[in-house]
């Protein structure tokens, strides 16, 4: 299931497909997530 992402907790260059730790929107825990969306240079959606 497909999350968004707080733009705030990149801290370096990611491009889709690159893994990012994110703030899961269902269990609230920080947790490592894909990137599958872009725009203007910054991570819109993330998978679990």
């Amino acid at each position: 299931m497909a999350e968004t992402m707080d733009p705030s907790v990149v801290d370096s260059v990611v491009d889709v497909g690159s893994e990012v730790e994110a703030k899961c929107s269902r269990c609230k825990l920080d947790l490592m997530h894909t990137v599958v969306a872009m725009l203007d240079g910054k991570p819109r959606r993330v998978r679990a």
